[in-house]
């Protein structure tokens, strides 16, 4: 196998190591897990911005309606950071926002088997951790400790955090698992989702468990020739991980003489976190009517203090209260027509093999799957779970890039050097790693000024881990 040196191909090695490392390698260092995820995430951002000028400098065709779509909504959003109320913090949001693009870039813009290799590279970090996690475990059960619930996760700060992760890992272990060509790929992947599923059931994972069923059964319901080995897959993995989860929270802990999971039902039917997700929608949407159509200001729902949290546990409900109307219908509507364009390209019969149309589906469930979450809980806030979503939309991207007919160019589309796209948001990415840094060199100062503002017990994490501002 010959090993590539070029910048892209170095950016994406970033990009696994990251998957692999974050957060475990928190263990060596003394900031929060948050903090410490959030950090590497904005280097590796702009890192991948230098390595998509360094070595991709040529043009790409795209249709007039997204680029003009595209420059419209980036309009909009500067111009709802200027209205803010702080742009210093707003404009954080929107190179984050640019961050986490350039990352889906470097990996869309890959080789032909860009969307396999990331599929095995995730199903192998996922697996790693899920090992790792139960190997502490048992170990600390074996001497005497019952299993933790609330800093069970090692590198985060709410087990929380790890459903978010793995409401996107989960999805991409299974498609790995049917379609990797590498035996040990596909058992280290259905390890990882074993173990993924167990853990998600010892936390009270509702929402993930939630998202990965209802993208399991859209993809039934749009590839229903794929219906057998996906159903089965998904059968088994439920099974299995069930009885994993039986076994080691509830008869090793019997047999140990430890407390097992009595708890686990008061967590599935908890309705406190409930209640509060109404609580956060009906703030965030008093926030918007204020501002109809520029919304409050990016990562504005952070300066306003309230009890529960930093940000409103709805994707959709945050960006219409902090982007306003008019970028709120352009992004969901560049949302729905890409998800009709690849629904359109999944059900074409013969744009590409078998395998290639499994990839294909299992990316585009493990998108949905965070959409669907995303409606509940801050996976696309939270700094870890963002690099694994748009890690997962640039192996879609690559996978459509490589399945697609070739097609001459028409008089409706135009050329976009992708060097000028990309000059602003590495700019911007560039920017907020240098902001970051400054930030993460006085960290306790910066987190003690926002802790001053809030009015809660605990820690709200938004950019940092105290998110106010």
């Amino acid at each position: 196998m010959t090993i590539r040196n070029d910048p892209m191909s170095w950016a994406r090695r970033g990009i696994y190591a990251y998957l692999f490392a974050v957060p475990w390698t928190i263990v060596f260092f003394s900031c929060s897990a948050h903090d410490y995820a959030r950090i590497t995430e904005v280097v590796l951002g702009a890192l991948c911005g230098l390595a998509l000028l360094a070595g991709r400098k040529r043009c790409v065709a795209t249709g007039r309606w997204p680029a003009r779509m595209g420059a419209l909504l980036f309009a909009t959003l500067l111009l709802s950071v200027a209205c803010s109320a702080r742009p210093d913090w707003a404009w954080r949001e929107l190179a984050l926002f640019a961050d986490l693009l350039l990352i889906a870039a470097v990996i869309g813009l890959g080789q032909r088997d860009g969307a396999r290799q990331l599929l095995r590279v995730a199903a192998l970090a996922f697996c790693f951790y899920g090992v790792l996690e139960v190997l502490l475990i048992n170990t600390g059960m074996l001497q005497g400790l019952p299993a933790p619930h609330m800093d069970f996760a090692l590198g985060y700060d709410n087990p929380r955090f790890f459903n978010h992760v793995a409401t996107v890992a989960m999805p991409l272990c299974l498609t790995a698992a049917l379609t990797d060509e590498a035996r040990w790929c596909r058992s280290l992947a259905w390890v990882g989702l074993v173990f993924g599923i167990s853990l998600t059931l010892y936390t009270g994972g509702r929402a993930v468990l939630l998202a990965d069923t209802v993208a399991m059964l859209l993809v039934l319901v749009l590839k229903p020739s794929a219906a057998t080995p996906w159903s089965w897959a998904a059968l088994k993995a439920a099974l299995s991980g069930t009885a994993v989860f039986l076994l080691q929270f509830w008869v090793l802990p019997k047999a140990l003489g430890l407390p097992s999971w009595s708890d686990w039902a008061d967590r599935i039917g908890d309705e406190g976190s409930v209640t509060s997700r109404w609580v956060l929608w009906r703030l965030a949407l008093e926030g918007w009517q204020l501002s109809p159509w520029l919304g409050m200001g990016p990562m504005h729902f952070a300066h306003h203090p309230n009890v529960d949290a930093a940000h409103p546990h709805n994707i959709f409900v945050q960006m219409l209260s902090e982007w306003g109307l008019i970028a709120f219908v352009i992004a969901c509507s560049a949302l729905v027509v890409g998800w009709i364009a690849i629904v359109r390209r999944l059900r074409h019969p013969g744009v590409c093999s078998h395998a290639d149309q499994l990839r294909g589906l299992g990316l585009w469930a493990t998108l949905t799957a965070a959409l669907v979450d995303g409606c509940f809980s801050g996976n696309f806030v939270m700094p870890v779970s963002q690099v694994w979503i748009a890690v997962a939309a640039g192996a879609l991207w690559c996978w459509w890039r490589n399945t697609r007919h070739e097609v001459p160019l028409r008089g409706s589309q135009i050329q976009l050097s992708l060097e000028s796209c990309l000059r602003a948001g590495t700019a911007l990415a560039i920017l907020l790693a240098c902001v970051a840094a400054h930030d993460f060199a006085s960290l306790d100062r910066v987190l003690d000024n926002a802790s001053r503002l809030s009015i809660s017990s605990r820690a709200n994490p938004r950019f940092w881990s105290e998110g106010w501002f």
